[in-house]
């Protein structure tokens, strides 16, 4: 009887720790990504206090993002929070917003619900500093939004500051109203707002797909994992941004405007704006056309990822008539080639001089973004078994033969898609494509660093820089070079014997020493002079060094290193060869 009784005990407490830590598994178990990783294409929509002065302020323009303008004009915080008493939205339509993010081939919607500024643009009880009691519109155009998004199977996130908060003394970010070195109790204000928003946005707006967090600087790894964990309790199939901070959250979101050169062995997604702005900008007219928007979903896409794409709406409540335009434009061409983007893989192909590639099992989707002018597509896939090839949405059979590791397919004189044109391949067994980058006959090919190979004390290194306030550009180049034994090298296959232009791009400080440098390449060597290109490392010029003759098909390795560098040496984002035409 006593066993029996101990042994009731035991089952009851294995009972309960089991309970307990299924309980504790299911809050902090990882959310799948795939539904992520299979949607490719986001839109991202900056929408809020700031898109009324959108970019003007007491009759100063301010060039770049506009959503920054409370910072950049340094407006006192009373005058800024009395602004939403103009705040009214009135011509904001939640089904028609959502019909036309589906129509222009958006899987997904991520929307600000609160900026930088602090202002929800949600129902929150927590604050008064809301678009339902700080404005005459009163209306909570997030419920709209994901009651629309709910009716038409679209998925929805929400943005949110979790660092910056304007409005708030013991958040980041204000430092023109209060001091910047003030004593701040960032936990109070995590607990006492952005915790308990976070919890409104994740229990009364239905399945949300994205909690994206922002600017973490200064938050420690125990502040990023409380948020992460926050987020889990209540929706643990909720996605966390990698902007939560501190190598947290479930996918990478890239720094503004970057795009990887090669795959990213991790769900990933590339953020641009229609123009330079993520708010709406009366200012800025700067607008990428729907191709060069497809060109950023294609290499995003090539590589593994999704691009997120942003518009900022008006204070009105409606997009500007040139994002309508543009973006439903590329939705038509995602309605006829979607098979081509939504769901794949990236690229098995070495940089391909055209264009771009996605994978499924047994397809390949060729991008051909730089048609052939000759007729004749050359794809480096080494042998395999085509089961058909084909215009992608057009479906006539195009011919095609093998030279070597080519697949060489015969294609029409002009693009049938002025955008971008998909040459579908069908195909059994395994591709075994070759590692080293082809050389274009036709087309400038491009070493890029992120391929090289580097051995003594030169590095891989990154900058960015803006060239308006937040327009951010981005360059990854080889430094550290110091003398002859820092040598950098690439793998390159050619397969036509043919002569090329060697032209490197790089920055080298206007006030270093001139120095020299050497390639070799397929027999012969091309020294050249350090030139000087500017005071700031993202100055980077184009240097044409000299020509090479390769006088067989094969594979080459190019090698570089510098000869004499008493002022440091060059800055290399890369080596373009260029068919000596």
């Amino acid at each position: 009887m006593i066993w029996m009784k101990k042994t009731y005990l035991g089952l009851l407490m294995l009972a309960a720790f089991t309970h307990a830590v299924s309980a504790q598994e299911k809050v902090l178990s990882v959310p799948s990504t795939k539904w992520f990783e299979d949607a490719k294409y986001g839109m991202f929509l900056h929408f809020g206090l700031f898109s009324l002065p959108a970019g003007e302020w007491n009759g100063k323009r301010y060039h770049g993002i506009s959503e920054w303008v409370e910072k950049r004009a340094k407006i006192p915080v009373a005058k800024y929070r009395a602004m939403a008493k103009e705040f009214n939205p009135v011509l904001f339509n939640a089904d028609e917003w959502v019909r036309f993010a589906k129509a222009s081939g958006f899987r997904y919607i991520v929307i600000t619900a609160k900026h930088h500024e602090g202002f929800a643009m949600f129902d929150s009880k927590v604050s008064d500093f809301t678009i339902t009691r700080a404005t005459p519109f009163k209306r909570d155009p997030l419920k709209e939004l994901a009651d629309a998004c709910k009716t038409h199977g679209m998925k929805l996130g929400f943005y949110y500051s979790q660092t910056q908060d304007w409005n708030e003394y013991d958040a980041a970010g204000n430092d023109w109203e209060w001091p910047k070195d003030r004593k701040r109790n960032f936990q109070k204000y995590l607990d006492e707002k952005c915790k308990p928003q976070l919890k409104e946005l994740l229990t009364r707006y239905g399945d949300v797909a994205v909690i994206w967090f922002d600017t973490p600087d200064g938050t420690t790894r125990e502040e990023s994992q409380q948020l992460v964990d926050w987020v889990r309790q209540f929706q643990p199939n909720c996605l966390t941004s990698s902007r939560v901070g501190n190598d947290l959250g479930d996918y990478l979101a890239l720094r503004d405007h970057e795009l990887p050169a090669r795959p990213i062995n991790r769900p990933f997604e590339a953020l641009f704006t229609h123009n330079d702005s993520w708010g709406y900008s009366k200012v800025d007219r700067n607008f990428r056309s729907p191709k060069e928007i497809l060109r950023l979903l294609i290499e995003s896409n090539t590589n593994g990822g999704n691009l997120i794409f942003n518009v900022g709406p008006t204070s009105s409540g409606t997009f500007q008539s040139e994002s309508v335009r543009d973006l439903e434009i590329v939705g038509k061409w995602l309605h006829r080639n979607g098979n081509a983007v939504y769901g794949t893989k990236a690229s098995p192909l070495a940089p391909l001089s055209w264009g771009g590639c996605t994978d499924k099992p047994g397809e390949l989707f060729l991008h051909v973004f730089e048609w052939p002018v000759n007729g004749v597509l050359k794809v480096p896939t080494g042998k395999f078994t085509p089961k058909t090839i084909s215009i992608y949405g057009i479906g006539k059979p195009l011919s095609y033969s093998f030279k070597g590791d080519d697949l060489i397919i015969k294609v029409p004189p002009q693009a049938p898609d002025p955008l971008n044109t998909v040459v579908k391949v069908t195909y059994s067994g395994i591709l075994s494509p070759p590692t080293a980058q082809t050389l274009s006959s036709d087309l400038p090919t491009t070493l890029i660093p992120e391929i090289s190979q580097q051995q003594g004390k030169v590095k891989i290194d990154k900058a960015r820089w803006m060239e308006e306030f937040g327009d951010w550009h981005h360059a990854t180049f080889i430094a550290g070079w110091m003398d002859s034994t820092d040598i950098v090298k690439w793998k390159l296959r050619v397969s036509k014997a043919d002569r090329y232009w060697v032209v490197l791009d790089y920055s080298f400080g206007s006030n270093n020493l001139p120095g020299e440098g050497t390639i070799s390449l397929a027999g012969q060597q091309l020294f050249f002079p350090t030139l000087p290109t500017g005071d700031k490392v993202q100055h980077f010029r184009e240097h044409r060094i000299g020509m090479v003759d390769f006088s067989r098909e094969g594979f080459y390795e190019l090698s570089m290193k510098p000869i004499a560098a008493p002022g440091g040496f060059i800055n290399l984002k890369g080596v373009k060869l260029i068919p000596y035409l």
